[in-house]
């Protein structure tokens, strides 16, 4: 006589290594495929087999984390440490180097993934009395996953608090939804009608990535991982003498200032003709 066999779920939780909080959204892999989710509570209820299976953990903001099976046990707290923003937020696509003369050009570019909610910043000086035309942003897509550079995202403008050196008020009436359907190497914004001029202390140009609801698809999967489902942006270094700088919203917990080291996300103005 054949007897049924009763498998019981393991129950155990998925916590920020430094704040202790619950994470959910966490993707649990068995094979390349996603087999749970963490709640919002940060845990997983999983029926373990008896095989021994090498499960991986994976969350945008978190660094991957494989786990054999056999050291999942019931209520057994998981801790995933953050992502550094410097390493893991950034793909770095070089290419070749080449000489002008005894000069040796090195274009380095980067890719920034941001994630849900983020704000990033890219200041400009005055440079000029005319009225601003666009706004643009290099939008790309990020380590492989293509259609990202399709997905909409907001854009505005902002004073510079003169204290703080921080955007202080936005110049448009609204954060303006940008839709980059086409795929456009450069996306546009035409706030002609706005007639804005750059203030004596300078602007910041704006990219807002909307909340984690706003979009049908929240994950995607890339060589490296899972990650939010938002387009990236280009990023380049900067030029010592360059008054150009970039911030970032929420900071990278692995950083202690928002500005963005020795780069900056690229954004520009274009200018209406005199």
């Amino acid at each position: 006589m054949l007897f049924p066999v009763i498998l019981e779920s393991t129950r155990f939780v998925l916590i920020d290594s430094q704040t202790g909080q619950h994470i959910s959204d966490v993707a649990m892999y068995s094979n390349n495929s996603i087999v749970a989710y963490s709640g919002k509570n940060g845990e997983i209820d999983f029926i373990l087999s008896k095989d021994s299976v090498i499960f991986m953990f994976s969350h945008p903001l978190y660094m991957p984390l494989r786990i054999p099976s056999h050291k999942l046990v019931e209520n057994s707290v998981i801790k995933l440490h953050r992502r550094s923003t410097n390493i893991d937020e950034i793909e770095i696509v070089a290419k070749r180097p080449h000489k002008i003369g005894r000069t040796l050009l090195l274009p380095f570019t980067f890719k920034y993934m941001p994630s849900w909610n983020d704000k990033l910043f890219t200041f400009y000086p005055k440079r000029n009395n005319k009225y601003i035309k666009s706004i643009k942003y290099r939008i790309v897509d990020y380590k492989g996953t293509k259609g990202l550079k399709n997905l909409a995202f907001k854009a505005n403008l902002f004073t510079v608090n003169p204290v703080s050196k921080l955007p202080d008020k936005p110049l448009l009436d609204k954060d303006t939804i940008i839709n980059n359907s086409d795929g456009n190497k450069w996306v546009s914004l035409d706030v002609s009608k706005n007639k804005i001029k750059i203030p004596e202390n300078g602007i910041f140009i704006a990219l807002i990535i909307p909340e984690k609801e706003f979009y049908k698809v929240k994950y995607i999967r890339s060589r490296s991982g899972v990650h939010c489902a938002v387009p990236a942006i280009k990023t380049r270094i900067k030029k010592t003498s360059s008054e150009i700088y970039s911030l970032r919203f929420p900071k990278s917990p692995h950083n202690k200032t928002n500005r963005l080291p020795d780069q900056y996300f690229m954004m520009k103005l274009e200018y209406c003709d005199e």
